[in-house]
């Protein structure tokens, strides 16, 4: 199956570190099978992607999620998207800013 159909709309995917991998070892048991390689060969991963000419699913994906993020940062301030985008930063820095140490069970002994 071809990455493309794969991973259609992946940009938008949330993803969790265990579903990446186990989006890899799709890849790796398909591309494994189309070069008969059998699971008693001891053959590694690499080696099958550098045989394949492939890179792995998870890399391509960050690819495509770096992509979109470019593509919705230069867009015009007034699309939507831009200004989620926009508002989610303002949102977090002004957190980050107005954030006080939180005080501890020790803090309150002193």
């Amino acid at each position: 199956m071809p990455p493309e159909c794969l991973l259609y709309g992946a940009e938008t995917w949330s993803l969790a570190s265990v579903l990446e991998k186990k989006l890899n070892a799709c890849q790796q048991w398909y591309l494994r099978r189309l070069l008969c390689i059998s699971h008693l060969q001891r053959v590694t991963n690499t080696e099958v992607l550098r045989r394949t000419n492939q890179t792995q699913l998870s890399t391509v994906l960050s690819d495509r999620r770096l992509r979109l993020f470019r593509h919705v940062a230069r867009s015009d301030v007034l699309m939507d998207p831009s200004r989620a985008l926009r508002a989610y930063f303002r949102v977090t820095a002004s957190l980050e800013a107005s954030s006080q140490p939180t005080k501890t069970v020790m803090d309150a002994k002193r």
